[in-house]
């Protein structure tokens, strides 16, 4: 690790060597999601079948109507036209030769045949074709095919030679090989030569125009105004004798097979909501021929661009940590997000009119949000558990269950809060060190601990620190409390109630354990988690501390066991108290109101009409307040609190002020 640092050049600290190395972790992540969403689309058929719908969907749904062509007519053999002829295959090569001349004779710009010829039938019929296809005007392509494409050698060799003079070009589409949909036809051969043109390719060439430099077409397929309209117009080939001229003429004229069920396809418009009908061979050339005649081009990103997206999305995905949002949050972002794929997909090829493969992005979206999750899952569990195990002990479990379900009540950095403070210490305990073994002091202050612990806990306090045998308790924090007042009173009087009976108890037991004082006190403090590098505890800060602390120390010299603040006792309700007076601390110029509840004290006490009488007295300082408290010590000698007052009025003080110049 320090080499690490050195490396670094000393230029960062430790703190900043912990970020680069967040930064480093992170920016590795983003880039093995990236590399994995695009290459497992390659790898998986399914993915890829994923891919290609959505390449489909675009296709079908985004792309606009068109007129219908004015360039392109399809002549063709439909069952009708079959039925004219007297047998079915191959085709009557005569009404082949009669349907070219009619054409040529109605000045076509340029016929394509889509249809094979690839085996011998009438003699004088195959003679008269032949040459019909070398001498006629109209320019002519005529459809090749090979044994790839499954013709057998002689078939081949047949087409090959009766075609001798006539341009040609291979009838092949790409067909995808994992859903079986065209979605591209080739231009060149697999060879790159020049003269291997696919059948579209041949006909622009033939009629004189360029051809696009990759050797295969991705074709943009289209629709037609409306779905009763096809895109291109289409004449049953037994008819063209009778159909006008100007139908033909000036057009390219593409002849083929216009079946029920034989040479149909499956395209994009296909899986879309265009049509449900497969599209024949000589309609996807039709399409592909209009979108080189229009000069139409698509452009479908390659892996560098694909690599490049996915790690947008993938950084998109793992900025969710650095929101700290809540889970459902996140995932309204991440369908957001998606939907933000899928518009911007939509966007570039409706306006530029490129492809963008969209599952690598979703993937790298996915991956990258799911890592975002699970981290931020990871850390809040080790959230729940540190608080878990910093407060288990120190709070009753329902708090800590509260305080894990909402971690942001604890806060890291200090904040002022009305909290309500309440110290308790065991009187005589130093002695007790001294007297008893280690062994019996540790099992006797364990089993006082464990049950003082379990009081304030169970009223909802926070023991914040135990120092020997003493407690420093917190109420309304880390928890927001309303009542936070009344249950440290609460808790007070049954604390004093466990202390009498447990020192009783060990009294009976021949250790001789003293009272425990309490001092209860409510102020503004800073709290929060204090300390350093190596310690932090979560505590508080702040004068009502030191108050409280006087205020439990106070009690040795009142004779009491338990004192609260005022700005403890206008917060209770349903607790009786007597006043004790207004406190001036020790180290305070200011003085204190405390009161002492009386519902904890013996029966032997005054009763508290007969204590306030004497009291204000006191107040207003009666000369009779004397005699009014040597009264309530005659009748109840067993109350420390009068003993106390009867002995400052003797010594000539008066009024409740008391200057406490102890601790």
């Amino acid at each position: 690790y320090r080499i690490v640092l050195w490396a670094l050049g000393n230029l960062v600290d430790e703190k900043k060597a912990i970020l680069v190395n967040k930064k480093l972790h992170g920016i590795i992540c983003i880039l093995i999601v990236a590399f994995i969403s695009v290459t497992i689309v390659r790898l998986f058929p399914i993915l890829r079948v994923a891919e290609n719908l959505l390449y489909d969907l675009r296709i079908s749904y985004l792309s606009s109507p068109q007129e219908q062509s004015s360039d392109i007519v399809i002549v063709g053999i439909t069952e009708e036209t079959l039925s004219t002829l007297s047998y079915r295959s191959p085709v009557d090569r005569q009404f082949i030769n009669k349907l070219i001349l009619n054409l040529d004779k109605n000045e076509a710009r340029a016929i394509g045949l889509d249809i094979l010829i690839d085996q011998a039938t009438e003699p004088d019929k195959d003679i008269t074709l032949q040459k019909t296809l070398t001498s006629i005007q109209t320019p002519l392509v005529v459809a090749t095919a090979a044994i790839k494409d499954g013709l057998l050698p002689t078939q081949v060799d047949y087409l090959n030679a009766f075609l001798d003079a006539v341009d040609q070009g291979s009838a092949a589409a790409i067909k995808d090989t994992v859903d079986g949909v065209i979605r591209a036809i080739p231009i060149r051969g697999s060879s790159g030569d020049p003269g291997d043109l696919g059948f579209v390719a041949q006909i622009v060439k033939t009629i004189g125009l360029n051809l696009p430099e990759e050797n295969s077409l991705s074709i943009v397929f289209k629709h037609g105004p409306d779905s009763a309209t096809p895109l291109f117009p289409i004449y049953p080939a037994h008819t063209v004798a009778l159909l006008p001229k100007q139908w033909f003429a000036g057009k390219i004229v593409l002849i083929g097979f216009e079946l029920g069920i034989e040479d149909r396809h499956l395209t994009p418009l296909t899986r879309g909501r265009v049509t449900a009908a497969e599209l024949t061979g000589i309609q996807i050339h039709a399409q592909a021929l209009a979108q080189l005649l229009d000069k139409r081009e698509i452009s479908i990103t390659g892996v560098g661009w694909n690599f490049a997206i996915a790690i947008l999305f993938a950084c998109l995905g793992l900025a969710l940590l650095l929101f700290e949002l809540k889970l459902r949050t996140q995932l309204l972002l991440v369908v957001a997000l998606l939907s933000a794929i899928w518009v911007g997909g939509a966007l570039v090829f409706i306006y530029g009119d490129t492809m963008i493969k969209l599952l690598p992005p979703i993937l790298a979206l996915v991956l990258s949000s799911l890592v975002s999750i699970i981290y931020q899952w990871r850390a809040e569990q080790s959230k729940r558990q540190f608080i878990h195990l910093a407060f288990s002990k120190y709070m009753s479990p329902g708090y800590v269950d509260q305080l894990a379900d909402n971690p942001d009540q604890l806060k890291v950095s200090g904040e002022h809060r009305e909290v309500t403070f309440l110290f308790t210490d065991l009187a005589g305990f130093t002695p007790l060190t001294e007297e008893m073994a280690p062994d019996s002091l540790v099992s006797l202050i364990n089993e006082y601990l464990d049950k003082t612990c379990e009081i304030v806990t169970r009223h909802g306090g926070m023991v914040a620190t135990i120092v020997g045998d003493a407690l420093h308790v917190l109420y309304n924090a880390p928890i927001y409390q309303d009542d936070h007042a009344q249950r440290a009173v609460e808790a007070a009087i049954e604390l004093d109630v466990f202390c009498q009976k447990f020192s009783a108890l060990k009294h009976s037991q021949g250790i001789r354990l003293d009272v425990t004082r309490i001092g209860i006190n409510t102020g503004v403090a800073v709290i929060g988690n204090f300390g350093g590098k190596e310690r932090i505890e979560y505590t508080a800060m702040g004068d009502a501390i030191n108050t409280v602390a006087r205020l439990e120390s106070v009690n040795k010299h009142l004779g009491t066991r338990v004192c609260v603040s005022e700005s403890t006792v206008t917060q209770c309700s349903g607790i009786p108290f007597r006043p004790i007076g207004c406190l001036v601390l020790k180290g305070k110029s200011n003085g204190v109101n405390v009161f002492e509840p009386t519902g904890m004290l013996s029966s032997q006490a005054t009763d508290n009409a007969s204590y306030i009488h004497a009291y204000q007295k006191m107040e207003k300082h009666d000369p009779g307040a004397l005699d009014a408290f040597v009264k309530l010590s005659k009748q109840f000698n067993d109350d420390p609190l009068v003993s106390f007052h009867m002995n400052r009025l003797k010594k000539g003080e008066s009024g409740t002020t008391i200057v406490m110049k102890v601790k």
